[in-house]
C-alpha cells in the first residue's frame, strides 16, 4: 500500500493523537510557566493576591495571538498578531529563565 492510499481511519487516529498530544503538552507547559511567572511576580513585590494576573496576561497574550494568527491568515493585518505572539513568547521565555536563576537552590549548577 502506497503513502497515497492511507486508510481514512489511520488518518483520523493520527490526527486525534496529534491533537490530544498538543493539548496535553500545551496544558503542561502552561501550568509550569504559570507557576514560575506567578512566583516571579511575588518575588518582585506584587501582592500575592494579584500575582496570578502576571502569568495570565503574558500567557494569555500568547494564546490570543496564536488564535488570531490562524484567524487572520492570508490577510494584510496578520503581522500584528505575529508580532504579539513573538513578543509574548519572548517575554515568557525570558521571565521563566529569570525565575529559574532566582529560584535555584544554592549549590545547583548554574547550567541548570
Amino acid at each position: 500500500m502506497s503513502a497515497r492510499h492511507v486508510p481514512l481511519r489511520g488518518v483520523r487516529v493520527a490526527v486525534f493523537a496529534a491533537e490530544t498530544g498538543t493539548v496535553l503538552l500545551a496544558t503542561a507547559a502552561f501550568v509550569l510557566s504559570f507557576t514560575a511567572l506567578r512566583d516571579l511576580a511575588q518575588r518582585s513585590g506584587i501582592d500575592p493576591e494579584l500575582a496570578w494576573l502576571w502569568p495570565f496576561i503574558v500567557d494569555g497574550i500568547i494564546v490570543v495571538a496564536t488564535v488570531s494568527v490562524f484567524a487572520l491568515a492570508g490577510t494584510r493585518v496578520v503581522w500584528y498578531p505575529w508580532m504579539l505572539l513573538i513578543l509574548g513568547a519572548a517575554v515568557s521565555v525570558v521571565a521563566n529563565a529569570i525565575h529559574a536563576v532566582v529560584a535555584a537552590e544554592p549549590g545547583a549548577p548554574p547550567i541548570l
